[in-house]
């Protein structure tokens, strides 16, 4: 199962559009202390990483490494550099008129606001799972991919048991798992025959289910990644088998899903000062169509654009 030999089994990448819109939408919703459902809204942040490395996984490895990882190093650090640095400014205004006291340990690697260290450890993950395919082609066969897998599900049992609760660190340790498990789908959502790619995705998703469902068993081990994950992985295979129909509406907001993703605290600060603080479902869709036009605004400004 080689790059060479595979292609993509079906056209349904529109798919790819939607899950983008309903992760930033979920990830929106958690971030705003919305209590219903907020679990389910942070699958989100886990859809956004099958995504990336369900398309990683079917990205062809003849590009030098250095050179793949100059191409992540502009789509993903240089956003984070510059968002950071916003929201340092943000932090440094606050001290200055309040006295507001803004700086741990974690943010040197977060980057002065939490929900930032997607974007380092996604590139990490990716350069990392591409210089495993360029050095050991086994990691494309379907051996290499069960290994990977099953190293995988090991450690999302084996978080269970740790529970790290420094962040970034409880992050990055709860995305290495899904890193793994993502990737090996994949993989096996390549496999050009038909039955064989069924067979190995119910396979794969009922070993996913069942090592989160141990760890949901084990109080000490049980933590809110457990549905996350679920969730995540459920809404991704779902939608991939749904007819899902090819708009403008999806085509022109899928775009602007990072720029909502980056700047939804600032803007639901903003909004919290305006019209004041609210856990209401509506303050969620507020804040996430703000961001939206905030994103389509920016992304007009050819120098931002790369950031957004």
């Amino acid at each position: 199962m080689r790059d060479k030999d595979t292609a993509p089994p079906h056209n349904r990448e529109w798919s790819f559009e939607y899950l983008r819109i309903l992760a930033a939408f979920g990830v929106v919703w958690f971030h705003t202390g919305t209590e219903q459902f907020h679990w389910l809204g942070a699958s989100g942040l886990y859809v956004f990483f099958l995504i990336s490395l369900v398309l990683l996984a079917r990205t062809p490895t003849e590009q030098p490494l250095a050179a793949f990882a100059a191409g992540k190093l502009r789509r993903l650090m240089v956003p984070w550099v510059f968002w950071a640095l916003f929201f340092l400014l943000i932090a440094l205004i606050r001290l200055w008129r309040h006295g507001t006291h803004f700086f741990e340990p974690w943010m040197i690697l977060a980057g002065f606001s939490l929900h930032l260290w997607y974007l380092p450890c996604l590139f990490c993950a990716s350069v990392a799972l591409y210089w495993m395919r360029r050095s050991r082609p086994f990691f494309d066969t379907l051996s290499g991919v069960a290994v990977l897998a099953a190293a995988g599900l090991v450690l999302l049992v084996v978080n269970g048991m740790l529970r790290p609760q420094t962040p970034p660190l409880a992050q990055w340790m709860a995305a290495v798992p899904v890193t793994l498990l993502g990737f090996a789908l994949g993989r096996m959502l390549l496999i050009p025959n038909a039955q064989q790619r069924r067979l190995a995705i119910a396979a794969f998703t009922a070993c996913t289910l069942a090592a989160c469902v141990v760890r949901m068993r084990i109080p000490a081990w049980h933590t809110e990644d457990d549905m996350m994950i679920v969730h995540g992985f459920g809404l991704f295979l779902v939608a991939r088998c749904l007819p899902l129909p090819k708009t403008k509406a999806v085509l022109h907001f899928a775009p602007l899903t990072l720029g909502i993703y980056l700047m939804h605290p600032f803007v639901r600060d903003v909004l919290g000062k305006a019209f004041g603080e609210s856990n209401s479902p509506l303050r969620v869709v507020m804040v996430f169509f703000a961001c939206a036009l905030a994103a389509h605004i920016l992304r007009k400004i050819p120098v931002i654009r790369r950031v957004v």
